[in-house]
């Protein structure tokens, strides 16, 4: 049955070493419970209030990407690595593009197509 259900991956780099980058790549676990899409949906509606949002509130922003970067390690990927890692393991103008895929993911089944490339070559 876990083959069946979809999964979820994200790309951290773990250490840059003479200019290689070495990377680790991690997966959701088999099965995500249902009460980590309600959380999903609070945290994309955060995302959502934070982009149409007046002017740029630097420490709720901050907040903001906190308390993401907890859900994803802790919730999503259930503490395969720590916020650090993703704090210090994603490359500075991917952040929102990768955070917000995971979110997406959770909220509304979208995989992106690193995951269902990375996915179709572990088969």
């Amino acid at each position: 049955m876990s083959e069946n259900l979809k999964r979820h991956a994200i790309e951290l780099v773990k250490d840059v070493k003479e200019g290689e980058i070495v990377k680790e790549t991690y997966l959701t676990p088999a099965f995500l419970p249902m009460k980590v899409v309600y959380e999903a949906i609070e945290v994309y509606a955060e995302i959502e209030k934070n982009e149409t949002s007046e002017g740029t509130n630097p420490k709720k922003e901050i907040e903001l990407y906190t308390r993401v970067m907890n859900f994803v390690a802790n919730e999503v990927y259930g503490k395969q690595f720590t916020p650090d890692d993703i704090f210090n393991g994603l490359h500075a103008p991917d952040v929102n593009r990768v955070l917000f895929d995971q979110v997406l993911f959770v909220a509304r089944g979208v995989q992106n197509d690193f995951t269902k490339k990375y996915l179709a070559k572990k088969r």
